[in-house]
């Protein structure tokens, strides 16, 4: 596409990613689309109903703009897999990073999210942020844990060259993140701005492994993160507006020649620091081509407002903002980005393959893993059972209230014909433990389903009341692996990483003695 004839206006839109509310196009969005000139949109859940609306709101946003002549849109999402996923009812659920790890199975990986890259293209989406290649390899961290497909660099890297081959070979450009590598921090850069202080050889050896393995899988985008490297920024500049990370080292010292793309500057790490806008202007001058504003159509207008100040006052060049523009057309132009999918009737019978589901549903039977067992497994039939589900606690949120369709109950009750499942708060009350203590009294047996329990104590204190009862106890880990550490004398631990449907099943035949756990832990506990 010859841009010399572009206005400077339409050159800067291309570099904005935005996001909205509403399942339909408003008048903000039309505006960022065909006024602002975006580059392209993404989509989280608060904007996806049904698969049909979701086609058709991907539709209406290339024909709007196309409408303007202008370039076909980016369309993002993040569709990570497990329980990291924005479109959920009707596609194919593959499993998250750290199930994979646990199933160890690199063809699996890459067959995973050439399922879901397939599903993605036909509901007109072209962009997929992942695959996470964060190395996690510390217990405490809020924000990847079994969002990394484990603690192994090597590991990690074959793995996710495997789904970037996968998603890229059904047309969807995937993106590698968050550089330099988010898995050794103990806070969220949605919160606050974390460091990382380990030596340029450590991040070499470990950190960086993974993205020189995506990057020779031919990775067409990286994310960066919100995170000072002390190594490389000894003045305390994040990565994502530093010029040593982006240019320096992504760029110069791994060669990589794609899109770089930040992560979303309305993150508190950036916006709490520098705002957005001039956080976009940073970003650009360290050698980002990209930038990410998810939620507020008022800072989206911002950013492209400073960036086009800073080409008046010099701080950025045309000549810059071109080089990016051409690497963002070039990979739109080789993902074939805007071309039409056909519309729902013509698509629905390619979503939601029973030949896809067989291949997720094998790779969650692969994935659960035991991990202690001291005699009380498989658990007896003929005694009564009770699943104490706790209940997940949303991302800087409350407690998921939503009813799951499939409950690990539901799972046991043709094997176990005495079987009830009590749920309680990720973080209860000495009320409500008491309650649910009460309750399994009359139990045989007892399967609680904890939900990263090492930040709330309270799971471990219910896990300790449940355990003094004579009941036979097992504890099952929906999330996070490490949950063992919060309740280490427990007889039996399973961890399953997800608590997606294919995973209660699998736990249920486990638990029921019909099939053995195969699963290896990706993480040391």
């Amino acid at each position: 596409m010859n841009i010399s004839d572009w206005s400077l206006e339409k050159k800067v839109g291309q570099l904005v990613v935005g996001g909205f509310s509403g399942r339909e196009i408003t008048e903000e969005v039309r505006s960022l689309v065909q006024e602002h000139h975006a580059g392209g949109v993404i989509l989280f859940s608060r904007s996806i109903g049904s698969l049909e609306q979701l086609s058709g709101l991907t539709t209406e946003l290339q024909e709007l703009a196309g409408a303007g002549g202008g370039a076909p849109l980016l369309i993002a999402i993040d569709q990570e897999g497990g329980q990291n996923i924005h479109v959920r009812e009707g596609v194919t659920l593959t499993p998250g990073n750290m199930a994979l790890g646990a199933a160890g199975d690199e063809e699996g990986v890459y067959q995973a999210a050439r399922i879901s890259g397939q599903e993605l293209r036909a509901l007109g989406i072209n962009v997929n942020y992942a695959p996470d290649v964060d190395v996690n390899n510390n217990p405490l961290n809020p924000v990847i844990g079994i969002r990394s497909y484990g603690e192994d660099p090597q590991l990690v890297g074959r793995f996710g060259a495997a789904a970037v081959r996968g998603f890229q070979d059904e047309g969807i450009t995937a993106t590698a993140k968050h550089f330099p590598g988010h898995g050794d921090t103990s806070m969220d850069s949605h919160i606050d701005l974390p460091t990382i202080r380990h030596s340029m050889e450590r991040l070499e050896s470990l950190e960086l492994v993974p993205f020189q393995r995506a990057i020779e899988a031919g990775v067409d985008m990286i994310m960066t993160a919100h995170i000072v490297f002390s190594e490389l920024e000894p003045e305390g500049v994040p990565a994502t507006l530093s010029h040593r990370v982006v240019t320096g080292l992504l760029r110069e010292r791994l060669q990589f020649a794609g899109v770089i793309t930040t992560d979303c500057l309305e993150m508190k790490a950036i916006a709490d620091r520098y705002g957005p806008a001039e956080g976009a202007v940073r970003a650009l001058e360290a050698g980002v081509d990209l930038v990410l504003v998810s939620h507020t159509y008022a800072e989206q207008v911002n950013v492209i407002t400073a960036i086009l100040e800073a080409l008046k006052t010099g701080r950025l060049t045309e000549e810059r903002i071109e080089l990016s523009v051409r690497r963002i057309l070039a990979m739109k132009e080789r993902r074939r980005m805007g071309e039409p999918q056909g519309g729902w009737p013509q698509i629905a019978g390619s979503i939601g393959l029973p030949a896809s589901r067989a291949v997720v549903r094998e790779l969650a039977e692969r994935s659960v893993t035991l991990v202690k067992d001291e005699g009380v497994l498989p658990l007896d039939p003929g005694l009564p059972t009770l699943v104490v589900r706790v209940r997940h606690r949303l991302h800087m949120g409350s407690d998921d209230t939503a009813e799951p369709a499939v409950t690990l109950a539901s799972e046991l009750a043709a094997s176990f014909p005495d079987v009830q499942e009590v749920v309680v708060g990720a973080a209860s009350d000495a009320e409500e433990r008491s309650a649910v203590t009460a309750r399994a009294g009359a139990a045989g047996q007892v399967v609680v389903l904890t939900s990263n329990a090492l930040y709330f104590p309270e799971q471990a204190e219910l896990v300790a009341q449940l355990g003094s009862l004579p009941a036979v106890l097992v504890a099952a880990s929906m999330r996070s692996p490490y949950d063992l550490a919060a309740f280490p004398d427990v007889p039996a631990y399973l961890a399953c990483y997800e608590d997606l449907p294919n995973t209660l099943r699998a736990l249920a035949g486990i638990l029921a003695g019909r099939t053995t756990a195969r699963g290896r832990l990706p993480v040391t506990l």
